[in-house]
């Protein structure tokens, strides 16, 4: 009897104990179960997002054919109405690649700068050209982008920025600002119907300094001509009513602007933006190209994730 009373405690233990040991095997197998389902989910994501970046560039490759057949076909009539290739001006066109289709929009923004051609002042006016940033704040933006240039300048011994990606990286600029009204949008609209963001504006080498007078973005019209608010309101008013003449500029906008801004431009900046139609790696490309001695060289590509960009 009293063997019978030392083992009945001793069964108890060994069971609470061989529950214990499965609680806790099952707790791992679940952990782990979920750890791989995690994972795999991020390398699913990740092979998503490589397809959908190869579908691009596969895009970009073709859209380049197409405006050389286009370049060439541009010679006679006949070549013309054969629908030959395309021309490299404002328009929308739709490719299949893989598959898959992507969607082409062909802007002229109308200038895009140098950004290392910009000094303090210049920021600040850049800056002070968006409504919503007050002349406090964009002193503030524009000191903290000089001193963030001469840091990484210093860092890469350039002097200067290497990449429009390096003034991207600066924390303190508001998406809004480093990205334009897409960065928070799925809408793959004309570029020219969206705020234009920094990395719509700018490039490092070869960025051209002459301004569209009829189509050029108000910030960077603000930061080589030192426009204020008033002038830059009655410039913009003007040439929603009608086009304007390379006399108007200097008129509205002061002396500076007599240099900058020009009716015609040569070598003009073309912005392409390639958009994926749909998927969990909904993406952008926007490619600058401008055509030199006959030839279409790209100057500037970014990827862009759709709608990830939006405002914390």
């Amino acid at each position: 009897m009293k063997l019978l009373q030392r083992r009945e405690p001793q069964r108890a233990y060994i069971l609470i104990y061989a529950l214990a040991v499965l609680l806790f095997l099952v707790g791992t197998i679940t952990g782990a179960a979920y750890g791989l389902r995690v994972d795999a989910q991020e390398v699913m994501q990740h092979r998503e997002r490589l397809r959908a970046e190869y579908r691009l560039r596969g895009g970009l490759q073709y859209a380049l054919a197409q405006f050389e057949l286009g370049r060439a076909a541009a010679g006679t009539p006949e070549q013309v109405k054969s629908g030959r290739g395309w021309r490299l001006e404002a328009s929308t066109q739709e490719v299949q690649i893989d598959g898959e289709e992507l969607m082409l929009t062909i802007d002229d923004p109308g200038g895009i700068a140098d950004l290392n051609a910009l000094d303090e002042r210049m920021w600040t006016d850049y800056f002070s050209a968006f409504a919503a940033i007050q002349p406090e704040q964009a002193r503030h933006l524009a000191a903290a982008v000089v001193a963030w240039k001469a840091r990484l300048g210093k860092a890469n011994g350039r002097g200067a920025f290497s990449s429009v990606e390096d003034l991207l990286a600066l924390d303190l600029l508001p998406v809004s600002l480093r990205y334009g009204g897409r960065a928070t949008t799925d809408d793959p609209s004309s570029p020219s119907d969206a705020t234009p963001g920094l990395a719509d504006l700018f490039v490092v080498t070869g960025g051209d300094r002459v301004l569209d007078l009829n189509r050029a973005a108000l910030p960077l019209v603000a930061a080589f001509t030192g426009a204020g608010a008033d002038a830059l309101a009655a410039y913009d008013a003007a040439r929603q009513q009608r086009k304007l003449t390379a006399g108007d500029a200097p008129r509205l906008l002061g002396s500076r602007a007599a240099q900058i801004m020009q009716e015609k431009r040569t070598d003009a900046v073309i912005r392409l933006v390639f958009t994926t139609a749909a998927g969990p790696a909904k993406l952008a490309l926007t490619v600058l190209v401008r055509r030199q001695d006959n030839i279409l060289r790209v100057i500037g590509t970014r990827f862009d994730p759709m709608a990830a960009a939006a405002e914390q």
